[in-house]
């Protein structure tokens, strides 16, 4: 049975309402879990340690393997439940897999996020508002107009937030995130016989007089 029929007329908001919820529940879990407004801090200081990054590439090795069995069993020829629970496998051991890599990789959470936003979309596409009852073009054109409101909803909650917490891009809020963030400078510096202290080395009230008084090595790691 159809769902929309395709006509001259304004964009079909089933599949736009749709499309919109299917875009922001995965980037309101990356908004949760990889940023200052949720657990950023948080998960970066869980993966602040060489053991969890080993298991972040195991479990990267097991997303490959998931996907390698999906493969092998020709899972888009199997039944819905099986799809569903080879999907969620996948999903979870990707949203492990950047929440264990975070410092080093921050950028991969978002793309793993937006990728479940990508894979729901075209699940939606196969299974509910298929070619034969909504043409291409008014598809993407729907599609479109689900981004550019998931796009304005989001910039509306992160300047909300910024309001609302007194977050605005100043002094107070760069140290403020250097000190939560202090396990992943730890991290990164932890053969460096300087412990970094954001307020003493980088702030506007850095004491100038100290750091001159440091070697070579020593500057050189308060500069990077």
């Amino acid at each position: 049975m159809s769902v929309i029929h395709d006509v001259d007329a304004t964009p079909p908001w089933q599949l736009v309402l749709t499309s919109l919820l299917l875009i922001l529940l995965p980037e309101a879990l990356a908004i949760a879990l990889f940023s200052s407004i949720g657990f950023g801090a948080t998960v970066a200081g869980f993966g602040a340690s060489e053991i969890m990054d080993m298991v972040g590439n195991g479990a990267a090795c097991l997303c490959a393997l998931i996907l390698a069995l999906a493969f092998v069993v020709d899972v888009h020829r199997r039944g819905i439940v099986v799809q569903i629970i080879m999907a969620l496998l996948l999903a979870a051991c990707l949203v492990a897999t950047s929440a264990l890599k975070f410092i080093g990789y921050p950028w991969f959470s978002f793309f793993v996020c937006f990728g479940i936003s990508i894979a729901l979309i075209a699940h939606m596409r196969v299974r509910c508002f298929k070619p034969s009852d909504i043409a291409g073009k008014r598809f993407f054109e729907s599609l479109a107009l689900s981004f550019v409101l998931a796009a304005l909803i989001i910039f509306g909650a992160w300047m909300g937030w910024q309001a609302m917490a007194d977050k605005f891009w100043n002094s107070a809020t760069r140290t403020s995130l250097a000190e939560t963030n202090q396990d992943v400078y730890n991290y990164f510096y932890s053969n460096s016989t300087l412990t970094l202290n954001y307020t003493l080395h980088c702030s506007e009230s850095k004491d100038a007089a100290f750091l001159a008084t440091l070697g070579t090595d020593n500057a050189a790691t308060v500069a990077s």
